[in-house]
């Protein structure tokens, strides 16, 4: 397999594998900071199986442990070390399944309501949408989960990371278990997950995010913790966050009766000045509308959008060449790349106001 394509299928699944020594420091944090010792552990994309070596040097036995795993090659390495090494306190059922079209009844079946439940691992950090510009068949299947309406439930406002997407079905999935979820996954994620709470039907008892280096340990740059979720019916809002190492509170984020903060900390002693805004500044045209207004060209004359319509024009005047941050990055960049997309102005500061002003520009987009 080339390196390029390497890349690309390590995005598409997600296979960044925990390293072992910190799938231990999670285990021993959940261990000690909540006082567990779960008697069913569920790791839903196990991998290699390395959170399953870190559970293994830490929880006390007996317990019995069950993982969903896609990957054919992951699944038989971590069945045959299983076989091999487990001792018969330690029971186990491993699902050569996807987790996106897996049925939890099999699971659900085997375990009473009461019965100390832990599910832990590291889904996917990767958005749908940059999936979708794979042509990836590892996705969810489409459903409107946060019930959105309008342009939002088919525009930017709908793109979720997938870990998101597997968090939020694994706690709708045990809402009425004696569950704790535990993940790795970018503080957005906890984010969203907590302002979108009353949506779902499900109930926290307890909320924390616990911060670490997430460039020294996986080697990205973005600012990801360990999520831990105790479901109950308390109804809990706020999420506490604190550093992974020493367990110091840095701020609380939720919801402060009708609004979300982002840090309610700061916000004490300010509601005075909390109102309304008459207008919203809607964000994310570029995305919603990138299949028009995005173009590819192998000869500079004729252009081709993302739904394979072909376009004419001159470069210069509406349409612009640009590179994305996303193609920045990207392993390589080639000439066929699409780095045109149309530009509202031909100076930063400029007018874009002849967009209003007749149906030229439009036309570019929409006739052929």
């Amino acid at each position: 397999m080339k390196l390029a394509d390497k890349i690309v299928n390590k995005i598409e699944y997600g296979d960044f594998q925990t390293p072992t020594f910190f799938t231990r420091r999670v285990c021993a944090k959940i261990r000690d900071f909540y006082g567990l010792s779960p008697s069913i552990i569920f790791e839903p994309t196990f991998g290699i199986g390395n959170f399953f070596s870190g559970i293994i040097s830490t929880f006390p036995k007996p317990y019995r442990l069950i993982g969903v795993e896609s990957n054919f090659s992951y699944y038989n390495i971590v069945q045959d070390t299983f076989a091999k090494l487990l001792t018969h306190d330690i029971q186990y059922n491993l699902y050569n399944e996807d987790i996106f079209s897996f049925n939890f009844k099999a699971i659900k079946s085997t375990i009473s309501t009461d019965e100390s439940l832990l599910i832990i691992g590291n889904p996917p950090w990767v958005t749908n949408s940059r999936l979708s510009s794979l042509e990836s068949a590892n996705i969810p299947l489409k459903s409107n989960i946060k019930g959105f309406v309008g342009l939002d439930a088919i525009t930017g406002k709908s793109n979720f990371d997938i870990a998101e997407c597997i968090i939020l079905r694994l706690l709708l999935e045990f809402s009425q278990y004696n569950c704790v979820l535990a993940m790795l996954c970018k503080a957005s994620v906890a984010k969203n997950i907590i302002r979108d709470i009353d949506k779902f039907n499900f109930s926290l008892d307890s909320v924390d995010f616990f911060s670490f280096n997430a460039s020294e340990i996986f080697g990205v740059s973005c600012d990801a913790g360990l999520f831990v979720a105790r479901l109950g019916a308390d109804g809990v809002k706020i999420c506490v966050a604190r550093d992974f190492d020493t367990n110091k509170k840095l701020r609380d984020f939720g919801w402060l009766g009708e609004a979300f903060y982002a840090n309610i900390d700061i916000h004490h002693g300010k509601s005075a000045f909390d109102g309304k805004c008459q207008l919203e500044w809607r964000q994310g045209v570029k995305h919603d509308c990138a299949k028009i207004m995005e173009f590819s060209s192998s000869d500079g004359m004729f252009f081709l959008n993302a739904l394979g319509e072909e376009r004419r024009f001159t470069l210069g005047r509406y349409i612009f060449p640009l590179v994305k941050s996303s193609d920045i990055k990207s392993y390589k960049i080639t000439k066929n790349a699409k780095i045109r997309a149309h530009h509202s102005k031909t100076r930063q500061g400029g007018d874009c106001g002849y967009k209003r002003r007749g149906s030229r520009y439009l036309g570019i987009f929409t006739e052929p």
